[in-house]
Parts: structure tokens; C-alpha cells; sequence
């Protein structure tokens, strides 16, 4: 069998100074858990640096990311089997089968080892069934079940674990800190990613382009900005059939500032309705959520109008640059469709965070942001610094 590769590995520019894997000393205790937690806390610096610090791959220590899917894979076989590690690895699966490999054997567990890489050998051979893999039943190769009791027995003689905690624990790159001080080093090195400001802002744009021309949550935003009280979408969990007032239809469960709602989207446009939890009784039946008093409507043409122009213009860019302007230190922003108005002939849109709120709309001059307290105002914007901003963050 040849080593499984996929090409070759990003590396960092020569001259930068290796970065540190930082890990909680408390990790290192000895404790029934000891093994378990040193893994974890390297699952937890992966996380960090990908979800806060936005870093991309090549950028951590290979060794961190290494440990990471080395866990990864033995978490996905415990739980779905090898096909499971197939289907939830995707279409990272080069890199995610090429670390996980290298980390096994870096760390000594030759058998495991070689299990993946006889998965390997079958993912390469069979295309065809390796993309039929689910990890449930009809979505199970044979081939993969009999590696799964292969690899259950050899994690009972000598566990993945075992193996990684002590070879984390000789990483020169480690470095141990003391709890006290743990989350404002790691906070340091998220900061110390020097192109995590432009990554944060091509991220939001593309959260906020999203949810002001996808047509099922500006169908949402626009229903729930109809409500007596105006309320702005913050998200969408799911859809299924359910009853809506006698009727089967299919209703989305969302949330807005105003609460969980549920909401129905069709051709016709949307309607939200207040959500009624389910509730058992004493004998043990189950009454499941139902749809309350309707609270807001908008017909299809007024989505499609506010779709239309939210493509056409550079709402997504100017929000995220105002918002910049006014909350530098936010990270996490919802943009939700509010609307046109009497006296605005453009649509509104609300940028929410936590329990702020701003409009953004567009004047004669340009995007202006409107805060929550009276007379906060940032812009106007020009239309052609809200495109150029998007511009300037790609990156090349």
C-alpha cells in the first residue's frame, strides 16, 4: 500500500515565527481523565483558531491539526463507523484522511494506522460507493463495517488516546499555561492573525448577502417586519410538515428578536405565526408545537422587489464597513430585511447584535447606519467605497 497523499502541503512564509500551541496546564494533571483532556484541549485550540481567530489551514502547527483529525477520525468511526468518517468529512476529505494519517503515525498508533489507510485504499478504488456513504443503514459499505470491529479491538489493547496525550506532551512547539491566564493567551494569538480583520469582514458580507437575497429569509424578515411590533429575523432552524390553523403545510421554525416563530413560505409569500410549545399531560400524551395568532404577512412582490435591489447594490459591504465604523469590536451581526417605508423610497435593512439594534439604509448621498440612541448616525456612504470594500477583500 502507498502512503495516501493529496498533494502537497501548504507552508507558512519562511521567516514568520513558529506558533504556539497553547493548552490549559490543567490538561496535564493526572487524573482518571488526564489522556481525554490534553486531546480535547488540542480540539479546542483547533476550534479556536478556526472559529475566532479565522485562520486558515496552512497557517496552525501541522502537528495541532494532526492530533485534531486523528480525533476526528476515531470520534466519527466511534459514533457512525467508517462510512460516517467518509460522509462527514466531505469535500475536506483529502486533507482531513492526510492528517488524521500523519498524526497516527507520528504518534506511534501503527495499527490504527493502518486501518485508515486500508479505508484509504477503498475510498480511492470504489468513488462511486465512497459517495454513497451515510453512516446508516442502505449507506453502509461491508468492506467499512469490518474495518470498524478492526479498529474497536485495537483501541481496547492501545487507545488512540493514550497515544496522542503522550505525543502532545513532547510537541516542542507546546506550551502550557496556567489556567488564570489561558483565555487571554489564547485571546492573543486569535488577535495575532493578521489577516483576521479583512477574513471577518468577507465573512459577514457574505452572511449578510446571503440573508437579504435568499429568498426564503427575506420572505421571512419581510413577514416578521409586518408585525405590530416590528421584529427582525435572526435566524432559521428547520422545516417540516406540520398542522397551520387545520391545515398541512410545510412551516419553518425561526427566530427573531421577538421570540420562536413559526413561518410559512410560498408562492404567495410568507406569513409568520407565533409558536406554541408542545406540551404533555398527566396520562402521557404529547400535544407537539402548534401555530398561534398569525402576526405578519408580505406578498411575493414585495420580496422579489427587495431581492432585486439587495443583488443589484452593495448593501452586504456597506453594512459590514459602517458597522466596523460603529462597534469595531463586534464579530457576530445579523442583517434581516425590514422593508421599504412611507418616506424611504429604498428598502431598510436591520443590522442586530445581541440586543442592539441599527438600520441601514440608502440616501441621496449614499448608505447611512442609524444606532438605537438618538442622533447616532454614521455615513453617508458612497455606493462606490461600499463595492471597492468588497473588492479590497478578496483575496488573491
Amino acid at each position: 500500500m502507498a502512503l495516501f497523499t493529496f498533494g502537497k502541503r501548504k507552508q507558512p512564509p519562511s521567516g514568520n515565527p513558529p506558533m504556539p500551541v497553547i493548552l490549559p496546564a490543567s490538561a496535564f494533571e493526572q487524573s482518571k481523565y488526564r489522556d481525554d483532556d490534553i486531546v480535547q484541549a488540542v480540539v479546542n485550540y483547533v476550534n479556536s483558531l478556526f472559529d475566532h481567530g479565522l485562520y486558515h489551514r496552512h497557517e496552525l502547527p501541522h502537528v495541532a491539526l494532526q492530533a485534531y483529525h486523528a480525533d476526528f477520525y476515531l470520534a466519527q468511526v466511534n459514533n457512525g463507523g467508517h462510512s460516517q468518517f467518509i460522509h462527514n468529512s466531505g469535500r475536506k476529505a483529502p486533507h482531513i484522511f492526510a492528517d488524521a494519517l500523519s498524526g497516527l503515525l507520528a504518534m506511534g498508533a501503527t495499527i490504527q494506522a493502518a486501518l485508515l489507510q486500508e479505508m484509504i485504499d477503498w475510498f480511492e478504488a470504489n468513488p462511486a460507493a465512497a459517495s454513497a456513504q451515510t453512516g446508516f443503514s442502505g449507506g453502509r459499505a461491508p468492506a467499512l463495517d469490518k474495518l470498524d470491529d478492526r479498529l474497536y479491538a485495537a483501541e481496547k489493547a492501545d487507545p488512540i488516546s493514550r497515544r496522542a496525550a503522550e505525543w502532545v506532551s513532547r510537541w516542542p512547539e507546546l506550551r502550557k499555561v496556567d489556567d488564570g491566564f489561558y483565555e487571554a493567551e489564547m485571546q492573543a494569538l486569535i488577535l495575532a492573525n493578521p489577516r483576521r480583520d479583512k477574513r471577518l469582514s468577507a465573512a459577514r458580507i457574505a452572511r449578510f448577502h446571503h440573508s437579504v437575497t435568499d429568498p426564503l429569509h427575506a420572505a421571512v424578515a419581510l413577514a416578521a417586519a409586518a408585525v405590530g411590533t416590528p421584529e427582525a429575523l435572526t435566524g432559521i432552524r428547520g422545516g417540516y410538515l406540520t398542522d397551520i390553523h387545520g391545515r398541512q403545510e410545510k412551516a419553518w421554525v425561526v427566530d427573531t428578536d421577538g421570540g420562536m416563530r413559526f413561518a410559512v413560505v410560498d408562492d404567495a409569500g410568507a406569513r409568520l405565526y407565533e409558536y406554541v410549545e408542545g406540551h404533555g399531560d398527566p396520562l402521557g400524551n404529547y400535544r407537539p408545537p402548534a401555530a398561534g395568532a398569525l402576526l405578519g404577512t408580505v406578498q411575493g412582490p414585495a420580496v422579489e422587489a427587495v431581492i432585486r435591489y439587495a443583488t443589484r447594490m452593495p448593501v452586504a459591504a456597506a453594512g459590514d464597513l459602517l458597522l466596523r465604523r460603529a462597534r469595531p469590536l463586534v464579530d457576530d451581526a445579523v442583517m434581516s430585511v425590514q422593508g421599504a417605508t412611507a418616506d424611504i423610497p429604498n428598502p431598510v435593512f436591520w443590522i442586530v447584535i445581541a440586543e442592539e439594534s441599527f438600520a441601514l439604509v440608502e440616501s441621496p448621498r449614499g448608505f447611512v447606519l442609524a444606532g438605537s440612541a438618538s442622533g447616532e448616525r454614521y455615513g453617508p456612504l458612497p455606493l462606490r467605497e461600499a463595492a471597492s470594500h468588497a473588492e479590497a477583500l478578496q483575496e488573491r
